[in-house]
C-alpha cells in the first residue's frame, strides 16, 4: 500500500504524518449534466481529516491547494495499483479546537463526505441527491442548535476552522448554499 507522507511544518517543529493513500484518495469521477463532479475536494478533506486526527490543521486555507495539487497531478492521473509513495510538505498550527469542538467537526465531516459520496454513486436518481443534500443540511444545523456560540460566523470555533478546510467548499458544491448561510439562518432559527 503506498503512503502519503505529510511533513507538517509548525512553530513548534516539523512532525510527519503517514497515510494510506489508497484509504483517503477517491478517484472516481462522475460527469453530471451541467458539471464534472472530480474527487479532488473529497480526498483534500479526508488528507486534512487525517491531519486533524493527528492533533494539528492547516495553517490556512491556502494550505489546501497544495493538497489538492498532489491529488490533481499525481493520484487522479495514475491507476491506484501504480501509486508510489509521495511527499507532502505543507504548514500547519496544533489543533485549535478542544475534544467536544473537534468531535462535532468529525460528525459533520462524515456527513458530509459519506452524503456526497452517496451522491456520486448514484448522480442518476434525483430523490437520492436531494436527500443526501437535506441530510448534510440537517447535520449541520443540528450541531449548530446545539452549540451556536462554536459555530459563530465572527467568533465562533468552529466556523473558523472549517475555514481552513475544503468543507465549506465541499458543502456549497454539493447543495448548493454556503456554510454560513447555513450557520446564520441556523443561529437566528430560520431553519426549524
Amino acid at each position: 500500500m503506498s503512503k502519503l507522507i505529510v511533513t507538517l511544518n509548525t512553530d513548534g517543529g516539523q512532525f510527519n504524518i503517514l497515510i494510506d493513500a489508497e484509504n483517503v484518495i477517491e478517484t472516481s469521477l462522475v460527469i453530471f449534466p451541467d458539471h464534472a463532479n472530480l474527487p479532488t475536494l473529497i480526498s483534500v478533506e479526508r488528507v486534512i481529516e487525517k491531519i486533524n486526527d493527528s492533533g494539528f490543521e492547516l495553517l490556512n486555507f491556502d494550505e489546501t491547494s497544495k493538497i489538492a495539487s498532489l491529488m490533481t497531478s499525481y493520484y487522479l492521473p495514475n491507476l491506484k495499483g501504480t501509486w508510489t509513495d509521495q511527499l507532502l510538505t505543507i504548514k500547519g498550527n496544533t489543533l485549535s479546537l478542544n475534544k467536544q469542538q473537534y468531535q462535532e467537526v468529525q460528525k459533520v465531516r462524515q456527513s458530509v463526505i459519506d452524503n456526497t459520496v452517496k451522491i456520486m454513486k448514484d448522480h442518476n436518481n434525483v430523490a437520492v441527491i436531494k436527500q443526501n443534500q437535506d441530510n448534510i443540511a440537517i447535520n449541520i444545523i443540528d450541531s449548530v442548535k446545539k452549540q451556536p456560540s462554536w459555530w459563530d460566523k465572527n467568533k465562533g470555533d468552529i466556523f473558523k476552522f472549517c475555514l481552513t478546510t475544503t468543507l465549506s467548499v465541499l458543502i456549497n458544491s454539493v447543495i448548493g448554499i454556503p456554510l454560513g448561510h447555513i450557520v446564520s439562518s441556523a443561529i437566528s432559527r430560520k431553519f426549524v
